[in-house]
């Protein structure tokens, strides 16, 4: 019986994953009995303050917990805890459920290049012409899903944070049910190709002492995954300047203006499409 982990919350105000695992899971637990499942809230202190996190991102502390770092916050601790947990769990996958404030659309985000998380994303792909795949290499593992070598992330927007969207809370039920299907069944192992939009480059917002000086251009907002070429405008300055695309290669951003990302001036990043074998 293969074991599945099913992780909401990882981000205290991202609601849609919390409100999954805590309201859903002995549905879920009837209609797959061939799965042992596990259902868990990671970061309950959070939740509870509507915050993304309490001191630091739980979705970044496995990193330095694999280095010893021994941070005095909350989310190193509660990091440790779920460490701990997963080990004695020892799960086949890992699925862990987010939303962003971007217009991302729905996503499924792989993190290594494990085959057969290539080939489940290739499997609901197939199913879902309008999912798209983010291969975002987490080299250090220092994601909570990176704690299990089979892994995806659920990730979809655009949504508020702090607030159920019930389209979006069913449109990511509807995912994590087929992808649980598969699993369960078997039935995604035949795939042996998948087009991915792999991470490349982030781009910061212009900034002047610390400070950012200009938004998001008009063109591109709400414009994830649509092909920027050179020249095209991406920052609109608070003088009226605009800011254009320099890159010799024209590319796909993704998370275009997203909320968490304010704090360290990421404005999006770029991803080349290209296909893989898995």
């Amino acid at each position: 019986m293969k074991k599945v982990l099913v992780v909401g919350g990882t981000h205290g105000n991202e609601w849609t994953g919390a409100y999954l695992v805590t309201k859903y899971a002995e549905e879920l637990k009837r209609l797959f009995p061939k799965l042992e499942l596990t259902f868990l809230l990671a970061n309950p202190k959070a939740f509870e303050l509507n915050k993304r996190f309490v001191d630091e991102d739980l979705n970044r502390v496995f990193a330095p917990i694999a280095e010893n770092l021994n941070h005095q916050t909350y989310e190193y601790q509660r990091g440790v805890e779920l460490q701990n947990s997963i080990n004695i769990l020892s799960p086949d996958w890992i699925i862990d459920l987010h939303t962003t404030t971007s217009n991302l659309g729905a996503t499924l985000i792989l993190t290594n290049e494990e085959k057969l998380p290539m080939k489940l994303a290739a499997s609901i792909h197939h199913n879902k012409t309008d999912l798209k795949i983010i291969y975002s290499p987490d080299q250090t593992n220092k994601y909570l899903c990176s704690q299990c070598k089979n892994n995806l992330m659920i990730e979809i927007g655009p949504v508020p944070n702090g607030i159920l969207e019930p389209n979006i809370l069913l449109k990511t039920k509807e995912i994590l049910e087929e992808l649980l299907t598969s699993i369960s069944e078997n039935s995604f192992t035949q795939f042996n190709q998948i087009e991915v939009f792999e991470e490349v480059k982030d781009i910061y917002y212009p900034q002047e002492n610390g400070e950012i000086i200009a938004m998001t251009h008009p063109f591109i907002q709400n414009r994830d995954f649509v092909l920027l070429k050179k020249n095209d405008p991406v920052f609109l300055g608070f003088d009226g300047r605009a800011v254009f695309y320099q890159e010799e290669e024209s590319l796909f951003p993704i998370f275009i203006n997203e909320a968490a990302y304010y704090p360290s001036k990421l404005a999006f990043s770029l991803t080349k499409k290209r296909k893989r074998n898995c």
